[in-house]
């Protein structure tokens, strides 16, 4: 005997459709590697349909339930914790459809759960009936819930990156620099069963960077002004570190199902000192969404920026300076003096402190000239540059000492793996050396450098030192010799002797 009524509930005495059921039950729309577990919510009990634990657990009527699921029932049972020993089922997945058989029967919630390789994908809940089979009779639970559901679901991308068509602009750079940047993603698919869901963007700056203006907020290319920004709350760190933008839990379940696009625009400015022979920046972006209506998930995407520095110090040690560029003393022949003597690398050299260079940045290499008077041990330091061509010429030599006329040019060449676009990493650069108009380098630098994350945390360097010699001048400093002085009072008395010689023979002749 089959019994039906409007909404397919079917009664029968205790004993009946006791019988071994063919019951499956299927779904489609996720994505391979996820999986799908069905827990029953209707069992058919002692010759009629009754609630399990969990369908109890929900606080849904059996007749509102029979009757088909609301919008605001499946957000009821989305929320609700399944109660230990639910019957459930692990739906296989075959060519893009997922299903269990045999079941009991009654009705099932579908609950749909991501790889860790879809973190970004958010499952609806589903809904699915088994039929109640027994010779050839069919008594069926429902007429609006089959036993095959679509699974509905919509993914949240998210990437930050270079505002512009060159990923590459902003690699290396220096103080003064301004990055833009541009963060995209999507607002999921938010329906009634979430309830107060969570869509967060948060950016944090590494030192050496600093937020220059408050982000600028688009949905679908169309800029959030005036009464449209109430759509989020903006929060600036402190100290220029960035910020957070919350989208209102309003906003979201009042797009009603709708999957708007975003894009942040802002724009941070380079202020590192750049002590060190590289420094290393990052700009760390990060979304955090509701994935579930009771949980949450999160997704990053980062770009990173690198400075350099001649003679900085090694992975911020000020224990350990980089000897890229010398100034010495020479005699005459160009051959170092030795009265203080300082070995870097291969090269015995007589440090000399107080001349004076200027570095300029040629070809198309951004910056400014900057000058620097040589100290520390005869160290020419310059920090914060971009990668690139310099020219360096010196100005002016210490007391004493004639001042190198040669300009060199000097070059630093990063060389990243750029295997992601989005995501250059430094792996080593060179400091070479050279005089201008010549085509041999005199030294090359190089620095091989170890990442963890993208930051410099290990580097080994080839280091050859580049010396530059002054020759003494009409006085040498006082450096353990006799100087010059006595020299040209002798010469000078010489000189007035023999004129009064001559003065006196002119006299003695008239």
């Amino acid at each position: 005997m089959m019994v039906m009524a409007l909404c397919g509930t079917a009664f029968a005495a205790t004993g009946d459709h006791l019988a071994t059921a063919e019951n499956t039950i299927s779904a489609t729309g996720l994505e391979s590697g996820d999986t799908l577990t069905a827990y029953q919510l209707v069992e058919w009990k002692d010759g009629n349909w009754a609630l399990t634990a969990f369908g109890t657990a929900t606080g849904i009527a059996l007749a509102d339930l029979i009757d088909g699921i609301t919008p605001a029932e499946a957000t009821t049972i989305y929320g609700t914790n399944i109660p230990d020993g639910t019957t459930s089922y692990s739906l296989a997945e075959s060519n893009g459809t997922w299903s269990a058989s045999p079941v009991a029967a009654g009705m099932y919630y579908l609950k749909a759960t991501a790889s860790s390789a879809h973190t970004d994908i958010i499952y609806n809940p589903a809904f699915v009936s088994a039929d109640y089979t027994d010779g050839g009779n069919t008594v069926s639970f429902t007429t609006t819930i089959g036993n095959s559901a679509v699974v509905k679901k919509s993914s949240v991308p998210f990437e930050k990156k270079i505002d512009g068509n060159d990923q590459t602009a902003f690699q290396d750079v220096k103080p003064g620099d301004v990055i833009p940047y541009v963060i995209t993603t999507t607002i999921p698919s938010y329906g009634t069963a979430f309830t107060n869901p969570k869509f967060t963007i948060e950016d944090t700056l590494s030192a050496g960077l600093s937020l220059k203006a408050e982000p600028k907020v688009f949905i679908d290319n169309v800029e959030l002004t005036g009464d449209a920004k109430a759509a989020y709350t903006y929060t600036a760190k402190d100290n220029g570190a960035g910020f957070t933008i919350a989208f209102t839990s309003t906003y979201l379940t009042g797009l009603a199902g709708a999957t708007p696009a975003v894009k942040v625009t802002y724009s941070a400015d380079v202020t590192t000192a750049a002590l060190d022979n590289v420094t290393y920046m990052d700009n760390l972006a990060k979304l955090t969404f509701s994935n579930t209506p009771t949980t949450e998930s999160d997704k990053d995407d980062i770009t990173r920026h690198y400075t350099f520095s001649i003679d900085g110090n090694l992975l911020g040690s000020s224990q350990d300076q980089t000897d890229e560029l010398i100034k010495v003393a020479c005699d005459a022949n160009g051959d170092p003096i030795y009265e203080t003597k300082t070995t870097y690398y291969d090269k015995q050299v007589n440090p000399l402190d107080g001349a004076s260079f200027t570095l300029t940045p040629v070809n198309g290499t951004p910056g400014s000239a900057k000058t620097y008077t040589s100290a520390n041990g005869g160290h020419i330091q310059f920090l914060g540059l971009d990668a690139g061509t310099y020219e360096l010429v010196e100005n002016s030599a210490p007391a004493g000492y004639v001042k190198d006329s040669r300009t060199y040019v000097v070059e630093i060449i990063p060389h990243y793996d750029n295997s992601n676009a989005n995501d250059p990493i430094l792996t080593s650069y060179d400091v070479k050396f050279k005089v201008k108009g010549t085509d041999t380098y005199l030294t090359t630098a190089t620095f091989e450098a170890t990442a963890s994350g993208g930051k410099v945390v290990n580097a080994t360097h080839a280091e050859h030192t580049q010396v530059i010699g002054n020759t003494p001048g009409n006085e040498l400093p006082s450096t353990g010799g006799i100087g010059t002085t006595i020299f040209y009072v002798a010469g000078l008395v010489l000189v007035l002797g023999a004129a009064a010689i001559i003065i006196a023979r002119r006299k003695a002749e008239q």
